[in-house]
């Protein structure tokens, strides 16, 4: 008799998709035990979830416009990530992909009491950073910017910016999120997309 293996994943996804129907649940249990059957639970704080890009695409799944976007230009536009004249675009794609997943169902309505956080960055000259603490570098998550068309040593981010009635060259209208920590962990974790949409490559 062939042997057949079932992924404890895919075990999970078939115990999800029963939904309400005790008696495929009931199966599932007896068949591959509780501690197999019963999903993982996610971490409730988003940041926790959402570490990579490929956990934002994950968060909101393929059927979502962000993903489906994304999907569509990297299968049919983009060809090659590593191409640098498209850089900036392949960036954007992405940020709007985690921006989306760290909202978690949060949109911008742009209305007059209505905060949006965005994060803001800054250059640096090599002096300048020789100046700053470990702590002080480790926090805004600084990086070289060897890579990229400038004449500044480091890019990093700076802070947060709120907003509700204007969007100028420091403050974003698209890629917000709707806390300034949720910016603020945005900004910094993410930085090497960030320098790669406002940076140019070399």
């Amino acid at each position: 008799m062939n042997e057949i293996k079932v992924s404890t994943e895919n075990v999970q996804k078939a115990f999800h998709a029963a939904g309400e129907n005790p008696a495929i649940r009931e199966f599932l249990i007896n068949l591959f035990g509780k501690e197999n059957v019963e999903p993982i639970q996610k971490p409730k704080d988003v940041t926790e979830r959402i570490v990579t890009f490929e956990d934002a695409c994950s968060e909101l799944g393929e059927n979502h416009q962000c993903v489906a976007a994304w999907n569509e230009y990297k299968y049919t536009i983009m060809g090659c990530e590593s191409n640098t004249e498209a850089a900036d675009i392949t960036a954007y794609m992405k940020l709007r992909v985690i921006c989306a997943a760290l909202n978690e169902g949060w949109k911008p309505k742009i209305t007059e009491d209505e905060y949006r956080y965005s994060p803001f960055f800054y250059l640096y000259k090599q002096e300048e950073i020789d100046t700053k603490s470990d702590e002080w570098k480790q926090k805004r998550h600084i990086i070289g910017t060897g890579g990229y068309e400038t004449e500044y040593d480091g890019f990093s981010c700076d802070g947060s910016i709120y907003v509700h009635s204007r969007s100028g060259t420091d403050i974003g209208s698209r890629l917000c999120l709707k806390s300034k920590a949720l910016a603020m962990y945005f900004g910094t974790h993410f930085i090497h997309l960030w320098a790669d949409f406002n940076l140019i490559k070399k």
